[in-house]
């Protein structure tokens, strides 16, 4: 898939409908593919526990303050 067909509105809809947009921002973010506000969108949904970044992998790596993920995959 390339960066130009991706709708990010669309994307961050399905994100926050199926309560993943703290992991579709920090991927957003890392790869600089999404606007502004579509990040602000996700931001505004955040709470404050954190959450693993890849759930299947170890409980282990450092915290992202800016998603509130512990980034446990090398990136």
């Amino acid at each position: 898939m390339r960066r130009d067909d991706i709708d990010p509105r669309t994307l961050v809809d399905y994100a926050l409908r199926l309560d993943i947009g703290r992991r579709l921002g920090f991927l957003l973010d890392t790869f600089d593919a999404g606007p502004a506000r579509q990040l602000e969108r996700l931001q505004d949904r955040l709470t404050a526990s954190y959450e693993i970044l890849d759930p299947l992998l170890p409980d282990e790596g450092t915290f992202l303050a800016r998603w509130r993920l512990k980034v446990n995959i090398d990136h």
